[in-house]
Protein backbone atom coordinates (compact mmCIF):
# COMPACT_ATOMS: atom_id res chain seq x y z
CA UNK A 1 0.00 0.00 0.00
CA UNK A 2 1.09 3.58 -0.60
CA UNK A 3 2.52 5.63 2.24
CA UNK A 4 -0.10 7.02 4.60
CA UNK A 5 -2.98 4.80 3.41
CA UNK A 6 -4.72 2.79 6.12
CA UNK A 7 -7.58 0.44 5.35
CA UNK A 8 -10.49 0.70 7.76
CA UNK A 9 -12.85 -2.12 8.72
CA UNK A 10 -15.44 -0.57 6.41
CA UNK A 11 -12.92 -0.66 3.55
CA UNK A 12 -12.43 -4.37 4.11
CA UNK A 13 -16.20 -4.91 4.25
CA UNK A 14 -16.54 -3.13 0.90
CA UNK A 15 -13.91 -5.45 -0.59
CA UNK A 16 -15.81 -8.44 0.83
CA UNK A 17 -19.06 -7.06 -0.65
CA UNK A 18 -17.38 -6.94 -4.07
CA UNK A 19 -15.91 -10.42 -3.63
CA UNK A 20 -19.40 -11.71 -4.47
CA UNK A 21 -19.54 -9.76 -7.72
CA UNK A 22 -19.98 -6.24 -9.10
CA UNK A 23 -22.02 -3.68 -7.19
CA UNK A 24 -23.54 -0.34 -8.10
CA UNK A 25 -22.69 2.89 -6.33
CA UNK A 26 -26.25 2.81 -4.98
CA UNK A 27 -25.76 -0.66 -3.46
CA UNK A 28 -22.51 0.39 -1.80
CA UNK A 29 -24.07 3.58 -0.47
CA UNK A 30 -27.11 1.82 1.00
CA UNK A 31 -24.98 -0.93 2.54
CA UNK A 32 -22.09 1.06 3.99
CA UNK A 33 -22.64 4.83 3.96
CA UNK A 34 -26.34 5.56 4.42
CA UNK A 35 -27.23 6.80 7.89
CA UNK A 36 -30.62 7.47 9.40
CA UNK A 37 -31.25 11.22 9.45
CA UNK A 38 -27.91 11.74 7.69
CA UNK A 39 -27.45 14.30 4.94
CA UNK A 40 -27.63 12.32 1.70
CA UNK A 41 -25.38 14.64 -0.31
CA UNK A 42 -22.76 14.71 2.40
CA UNK A 43 -22.82 10.94 2.85
CA UNK A 44 -22.51 10.38 -0.90
CA UNK A 45 -19.51 12.73 -1.06
CA UNK A 46 -17.90 10.75 1.76
CA UNK A 47 -18.54 7.52 -0.16
CA UNK A 48 -17.20 8.80 -3.47
CA UNK A 49 -14.03 10.13 -1.86
CA UNK A 50 -13.37 6.79 -0.20
CA UNK A 51 -14.12 4.74 -3.31
CA UNK A 52 -11.86 7.01 -5.35
CA UNK A 53 -9.09 6.39 -2.81
CA UNK A 54 -9.55 2.62 -3.03
CA UNK A 55 -9.49 2.88 -6.81
CA UNK A 56 -6.28 4.94 -6.73
CA UNK A 57 -4.74 2.18 -4.64
CA UNK A 58 -5.81 -0.33 -7.33
CA UNK A 59 -8.01 -2.28 -4.94
CA UNK A 60 -11.18 -1.68 -6.95
CA UNK A 61 -12.09 -0.38 -10.41
CA UNK A 62 -15.19 1.30 -11.80
CA UNK A 63 -17.11 1.77 -15.02
CA UNK A 64 -20.29 3.70 -15.77
CA UNK A 65 -23.06 1.59 -17.27
CA UNK A 66 -25.62 3.48 -19.42
CA UNK A 67 -28.29 0.73 -19.26
CA UNK A 68 -28.82 1.14 -15.54
CA UNK A 69 -27.37 4.69 -15.31
CA UNK A 70 -25.06 3.71 -12.47
CA UNK A 71 -21.37 3.43 -11.76
CA UNK A 72 -20.37 -0.22 -11.34
CA UNK A 73 -17.52 -1.33 -9.07
CA UNK A 74 -15.55 -4.59 -9.14
CA UNK A 75 -12.46 -5.81 -7.35
CA UNK A 76 -8.95 -5.47 -8.68
CA UNK A 77 -6.72 -8.49 -8.13
CA UNK A 78 -4.96 -6.82 -5.20
CA UNK A 79 -8.30 -6.06 -3.54
CA UNK A 80 -9.31 -9.69 -3.96
CA UNK A 81 -6.14 -10.84 -2.22
CA UNK A 82 -6.80 -8.47 0.69
CA UNK A 83 -10.38 -9.73 1.06
CA UNK A 84 -9.31 -13.37 0.78
CA UNK A 85 -6.69 -12.93 3.49
CA UNK A 86 -8.98 -10.95 5.81
CA UNK A 87 -12.08 -13.13 5.56
CA UNK A 88 -10.75 -16.57 4.56
CA UNK A 89 -12.29 -16.54 1.08
CA UNK A 90 -11.17 -18.36 -2.06
CA UNK A 91 -9.36 -15.74 -4.15
CA UNK A 92 -9.82 -17.62 -7.43
CA UNK A 93 -13.60 -17.59 -6.87
CA UNK A 94 -13.74 -13.79 -6.64
CA UNK A 95 -15.10 -11.53 -9.36
CA UNK A 96 -12.25 -9.36 -10.71
CA UNK A 97 -13.48 -8.47 -14.19
CA UNK A 98 -16.01 -6.56 -16.20
CA UNK A 99 -17.83 -8.55 -18.90
CA UNK A 100 -16.35 -8.42 -22.37
CA UNK A 101 -19.57 -7.00 -23.79
CA UNK A 102 -20.97 -3.63 -22.75
CA UNK A 103 -23.99 -4.99 -20.86
CA UNK A 104 -23.34 -5.87 -17.24
CA UNK A 105 -27.01 -6.20 -16.24
CA UNK A 106 -26.86 -10.01 -15.98
CA UNK A 107 -23.74 -9.88 -13.80
CA UNK A 108 -25.34 -7.33 -11.48
CA UNK A 109 -28.33 -9.65 -10.97
CA UNK A 110 -26.11 -12.69 -10.33
CA UNK A 111 -24.05 -10.70 -7.85
CA UNK A 112 -27.15 -9.29 -6.17
CA UNK A 113 -28.60 -12.77 -5.67
CA UNK A 114 -25.30 -14.03 -4.27
CA UNK A 115 -25.18 -11.14 -1.80
CA UNK A 116 -28.81 -11.73 -0.83
CA UNK A 117 -28.08 -15.40 -0.13
CA UNK A 118 -25.12 -14.48 2.08
CA UNK A 119 -27.26 -11.93 3.95
CA UNK A 120 -30.21 -14.31 4.41
CA UNK A 121 -28.05 -17.17 5.67
CA UNK A 122 -26.37 -14.85 8.16
CA UNK A 123 -29.69 -13.59 9.51
CA UNK A 124 -31.74 -16.80 9.42
CA UNK A 125 -31.51 -19.87 11.65
CA UNK A 126 -30.85 -22.74 11.23
CA UNK A 127 -29.30 -22.17 7.79
CA UNK A 128 -25.55 -22.28 7.18
CA UNK A 129 -23.73 -21.41 3.97
CA UNK A 130 -21.25 -24.13 3.07
CA UNK A 131 -20.10 -22.62 -0.21
CA UNK A 132 -21.04 -20.26 -3.00
CA UNK A 133 -19.28 -20.71 -6.35
CA UNK A 134 -19.48 -18.65 -9.52
CA UNK A 135 -19.59 -19.88 -13.11
CA UNK A 136 -16.08 -18.65 -13.94
CA UNK A 137 -14.63 -20.64 -11.05
CA UNK A 138 -16.44 -23.80 -12.16
CA UNK A 139 -15.12 -23.38 -15.69
CA UNK A 140 -11.56 -22.78 -14.49
CA UNK A 141 -11.51 -25.59 -11.94
CA UNK A 142 -13.34 -28.39 -13.75
CA UNK A 143 -13.94 -27.13 -17.30
CA UNK A 144 -10.89 -28.88 -18.73
CA UNK A 145 -12.01 -32.18 -17.22
CA UNK A 146 -15.36 -32.45 -18.96
CA UNK A 147 -16.44 -32.79 -22.55
CA UNK A 148 -17.76 -29.99 -24.70
CA UNK A 149 -21.46 -29.18 -24.52
CA UNK A 150 -21.52 -29.11 -20.73
CA UNK A 151 -23.13 -26.00 -19.25
CA UNK A 152 -22.40 -24.36 -15.92
CA UNK A 153 -24.80 -22.57 -13.56
CA UNK A 154 -24.34 -18.88 -12.82
CA UNK A 155 -24.14 -19.80 -9.14
CA UNK A 156 -23.67 -23.04 -7.26
CA UNK A 157 -24.67 -22.78 -3.62
CA UNK A 158 -24.35 -25.28 -0.79
CA UNK A 159 -26.65 -24.72 2.18
CA UNK A 160 -27.15 -26.72 5.38
CA UNK A 161 -30.71 -26.49 6.69
CA UNK A 162 -29.94 -28.58 9.75
CA UNK A 163 -27.04 -30.78 10.86
CA UNK A 164 -28.20 -33.63 8.64
CA UNK A 165 -29.94 -31.73 5.79
CA UNK A 166 -27.70 -30.39 3.05
CA UNK A 167 -28.68 -29.04 -0.37
CA UNK A 168 -26.67 -27.95 -3.39
CA UNK A 169 -28.50 -25.54 -5.68
CA UNK A 170 -27.54 -24.84 -9.29
CA UNK A 171 -28.86 -21.33 -9.92
CA UNK A 172 -29.55 -20.01 -13.41
CA UNK A 173 -30.14 -16.26 -13.72
CA UNK A 174 -32.15 -15.55 -16.84
CA UNK A 175 -32.24 -12.05 -18.31
CA UNK A 176 -33.97 -12.89 -21.58
CA UNK A 177 -30.87 -13.36 -23.72
CA UNK A 178 -30.52 -17.14 -23.86
CA UNK A 179 -32.06 -19.35 -26.55
CA UNK A 180 -34.46 -22.22 -25.90
CA UNK A 181 -31.80 -24.73 -26.93
CA UNK A 182 -29.17 -23.37 -24.56
CA UNK A 183 -31.66 -22.98 -21.72
CA UNK A 184 -32.78 -26.60 -21.96
CA UNK A 185 -29.15 -27.66 -22.38
CA UNK A 186 -28.33 -25.98 -19.11
CA UNK A 187 -31.19 -27.60 -17.21
CA UNK A 188 -30.20 -31.01 -18.60
CA UNK A 189 -26.52 -30.54 -17.68
CA UNK A 190 -27.04 -29.35 -14.12
CA UNK A 191 -26.65 -32.13 -11.56
CA UNK A 192 -28.29 -30.58 -8.51
CA UNK A 193 -31.62 -29.01 -7.58
CA UNK A 194 -32.15 -26.23 -10.14
CA UNK A 195 -33.33 -22.73 -9.21
CA UNK A 196 -34.18 -20.35 -12.05
CA UNK A 197 -34.60 -16.62 -11.54
CA UNK A 198 -36.25 -14.62 -14.35
CA UNK A 199 -36.65 -10.91 -15.04
CA UNK A 200 -40.36 -10.67 -15.91
CA UNK A 201 -43.58 -12.65 -15.55
CA UNK A 202 -43.72 -13.02 -19.32
CA UNK A 203 -40.22 -14.48 -19.48
CA UNK A 204 -40.97 -16.79 -16.54
CA UNK A 205 -44.04 -18.12 -18.35
CA UNK A 206 -41.99 -18.74 -21.48
CA UNK A 207 -39.34 -20.66 -19.55
CA UNK A 208 -42.07 -22.71 -17.91
CA UNK A 209 -43.39 -23.65 -21.35
CA UNK A 210 -39.86 -24.69 -22.34
CA UNK A 211 -39.70 -26.96 -19.29
CA UNK A 212 -43.21 -28.35 -19.56
CA UNK A 213 -42.37 -31.48 -21.55
CA UNK A 214 -38.92 -32.18 -20.09
CA UNK A 215 -38.24 -35.29 -18.05
CA UNK A 216 -35.45 -34.81 -15.52
CA UNK A 217 -34.67 -36.58 -12.28
CA UNK A 218 -34.24 -33.46 -10.13
CA UNK A 219 -36.24 -30.58 -8.77
CA UNK A 220 -36.58 -27.44 -10.91
CA UNK A 221 -38.06 -24.28 -9.38
CA UNK A 222 -38.64 -20.80 -10.83
CA UNK A 223 -39.14 -17.32 -9.40
CA UNK A 224 -38.51 -13.67 -10.30
CA UNK A 225 -35.44 -11.63 -9.40
CA UNK A 226 -37.61 -9.11 -7.56
CA UNK A 227 -39.05 -11.79 -5.26
CA UNK A 228 -35.57 -12.86 -4.14
CA UNK A 229 -34.49 -9.26 -3.55
CA UNK A 230 -37.70 -8.11 -1.86
CA UNK A 231 -38.69 -11.17 0.15
CA UNK A 232 -35.49 -13.17 0.53
CA UNK A 233 -33.95 -16.29 -0.96
CA UNK A 234 -35.61 -18.66 1.52
CA UNK A 235 -38.83 -16.74 2.12
CA UNK A 236 -39.88 -15.99 -1.45
CA UNK A 237 -42.14 -18.36 -3.39
CA UNK A 238 -40.64 -20.68 -6.02
CA UNK A 239 -42.85 -22.30 -8.65
CA UNK A 240 -42.41 -26.06 -8.89
CA UNK A 241 -41.99 -26.70 -12.61
CA UNK A 242 -42.64 -30.46 -12.59
CA UNK A 243 -45.39 -31.13 -10.10
CA UNK A 244 -48.83 -29.94 -9.10
CA UNK A 245 -47.64 -28.31 -5.88
CA UNK A 246 -47.61 -24.81 -7.36
CA UNK A 247 -45.58 -22.34 -5.34
CA UNK A 248 -43.34 -23.54 -2.50
CA UNK A 249 -40.70 -22.14 -0.19
CA UNK A 250 -37.25 -23.71 -0.15
CA UNK A 251 -37.93 -24.70 3.45
CA UNK A 252 -40.41 -27.23 2.03
CA UNK A 253 -37.53 -29.18 0.50
CA UNK A 254 -36.33 -30.22 3.96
Amino acid sequence: MRKGVMLTQRDFEILKHLAYGPATDRSIYETFFEKENGNIRTRKRVMLRRLKKLEQEKLIKTKFNPRISRSIYVLERTGAVYAADKFGLEVSNMWCHFPKNADIFHDIIVSGIAKRIVKDVKETNPYELDFIIFENYLKKEIGAKVKKGIYYPDLQVGVSFAPERFFTFDIEVDCGTISRRDFLGKITSFKNTVLISATTEERLNLLYRYLKHMRVNKGVYITLHKHIFNEGFFKCEWYDAFSQRGFIHLEALQ
